[in-house]
């Protein structure tokens, strides 16, 4: 079992996404396992509420690695376009996919507890208390997988760590004028087809 991604993305996130563009996917699809198996188990624990766990557990093994190539995906459309135009950036849409591919990395960290919530579950409601300290735990991987994120676009785009943190932000920026505009169409549907019933 390979396990150098991880090693190496402990000691310089840089060198890791370089590892990812550098060898095949045979060399770190291990890792991207156990990462995307933290991410959805975390995420999806509470199901086994109204599925069978077995059933949620093979879910998550599905699902597992096309989750993080999926999510990567996605999280590299706009700003590797945004890097592009913006700032100069030379990587390419495949390169900044596998490169977003780091941001996942923290999940296994997240994977025991997400172990344990999902038994603990499983045999009745955890406390409040233990709920907050995962809760807390989750938002600090999510916190350190934006700071990956920020260097996966550093590193493939080939820009400073500056314009990469302004590529984040202008993502950010227009994904929220996104949402609104879905919100202000989706409204102003609901009001001409159900508007008149009220």
């Amino acid at each position: 079992m390979n396990f150098d991604l991880f090693k190496i993305a402990w000691k310089s996130p840089k060198e890791a996404v370089q590892f990812i563009l550098k060898n095949k996917f045979s060399a770190y699809w291990l890792v991207l396992f156990l990462a995307g198996f933290g991410n959805v188990l975390f995420g999806g624990y509470d199901l086994n509420e109204y599925v069978n766990p077995w059933l949620v557990l093979i879910g998550v093994v599905v699902l597992a690695i096309p989750t993080v190539i999926i999510g990567s995906f996605f999280a590299s459309l706009f700003v590797h376009f945004i890097a592009k135009w913006f700032f100069g950036g030379q990587g390419t849409l495949i390169q900044m996919t596998k490169g977003m591919y780091i941001t996942f990395l923290p999940f296994i960290i997240l994977l025991p507890f997400a172990i344990i919530q999902f038994i603990w579950d499983f045999a009745g409601d955890m406390p409040t208390a233990v709920n907050l300290i995962f809760a807390l735990i989750a938002l600090a991987i999510s916190i350190v997988s934006l700071v990956l994120e920020v260097i996966a676009i550093a590193t493939v785009e080939n820009i400073s760590i500056g314009r990469a943190v302004g590529t984040f932000i202008i993502q950010f920026i227009i994904l929220i004028i996104l949402i609104f505009m879905i919100a202000f169409i989706v409204t102003a549907i609901g009001l001409v087809f159900f508007g008149s019933f009220e």
